[in-house]
């Protein structure tokens, strides 16, 4: 190996460590932490204000929901709202169309008939 490039090796070698030394030195570092926020009650209802930190760290009292089925009317209480539903039984038979449905309740009723022609009755 001749001399000139003896010097062009060491001048390589120079250039790279000053560039790794320089990655390391100035180098941005992710940070990260972990926060933990309370929520005391939801005495102040329904809110599109977002919790931070540190000032709703604690103390947290709004409750944030879309949902138009979840009432906030109560102060410190979230309840779900009365939905209308209704149910079709057709026949007899233990499934969704069905009086003897499995895991009904009828101490007050009776299936009278079968299939299409069964109704219900009032137990006596």
């Amino acid at each position: 190996m001749n001399k000139s490039n003896f010097k062009n090796l060491i001048k390589f070698f120079a250039i790279s460590i000053i560039v790794v030394a320089g990655l390391f030195v100035f180098s941005q570092s992710a940070k990260a932490a972990t926060y933990t926020f309370t929520q005391s009650s939801w005495t102040g209802g329904a809110t599109s204000i977002t919790a931070v930190h540190p000032t709703n760290q604690t103390g947290w009292t709004y409750a944030s929901t879309t949902d138009s089925n979840i009432a906030t009317s109560t102060a410190g209480q979230l309840t779900l709202k009365a939905t209308a539903a209704s149910a079709t039984q057709t026949d007899d038979g233990t499934t969704a169309s069905g009086f003897n449905l499995a895991g009904s309740a009828m101490s007050s009723t009776a299936v009278v008939g079968t299939g299409a022609g069964a109704s219900i009755k009032l137990a006596t």
